[in-house]
């Protein structure tokens, strides 16, 4: 009996698991617009698995700030506000120019070159007029801050960005529309993994937070 117990768990855990993270890749890239109402049973059909998983799910994307969960009433897709939008860069500029004045020194030349291939690309393909998705954008653009993250040997830090670069992702996908000025992007995402090939702990500090500055200026109202 514990053994049926057990294996009913797992299975419950890994459909949990399994819906969030369609929940969270629709919502991120907004296939799921913000405000929408999550409808339970609609999502389980869907994905073909009973509410329960859905509704864990639903909790696990509250506690990151993607859902909004009223009582009596059911979850929402979160919208984010103006002042959080501004709330949200003003953290992420001070998480990312604490982490890379540590992480410059574990990004190996390979990472930093195949980035740069990334990076030329988009700017190849910008010159030829040729379509740059919005996912091939954006997953570009958060790969290099990605890393950054990912190399500064701080789980604190590594974990709070986690959730910044959910919504980040959000903000871009809604804004990229707008967004008139690719190649400027890319030039400066270039010109940083320059100073991290090179170890420019301090203009790399102050080029990623400008950088960081100028993308908030872009970003339209969400």
């Amino acid at each position: 009996m514990a053994d049926a117990r057990n294996f009913a768990a797992k299975k419950t855990s890994s459909l949990t698991d399994k819906a969030y993270r369609a929940l969270k890749e629709s919502i991120c890239s907004i296939s799921i617009e913000p405000g929408t109402l999550l409808s339970e049973g609609r999502i389980a059909k869907e994905l073909g698995m009973s509410r329960t998983p859905v509704r864990e799910s639903l909790k696990l994307l509250e506690n990151e700030g993607l859902v909004e969960i009223r009582v009596g009433i059911g979850a929402f897709v979160k919208q984010i506000s103006y002042k959080e939008l501004m709330d949200l860069y003003a953290v992420r500029r001070v998480m990312e120019v604490l982490a890379v004045k540590t992480s410059v020194d574990n990004i190996r030349k390979s990472e930093i070159r195949q980035l740069e291939e990334e990076f030329k690309t988009l700017l190849k393909k910008h010159a030829e007029n040729e379509e740059i998705t919005v996912g091939e954008f954006i997953n570009t653009d958060l790969a290099l801050h990605k890393l950054i993250i990912a190399k500064c040997d701080n789980q604190y830090i590594q974990s709070f960005m986690d959730t910044i670069f959910d919504n980040i992702k959000r903000v871009q996908t809604v804004s990229y529309e707008e967004l008139d000025d690719i190649e400027e992007s890319t030039k400066q995402h270039l010109e940083l993994l320059d100073l991290i090939e090179h170890r420019k702990k301090e203009e790399l500090a102050v080029k990623l937070g400008e950088h960081i500055d100028w993308s908030m200026s872009c970003i339209r109202a969400y």
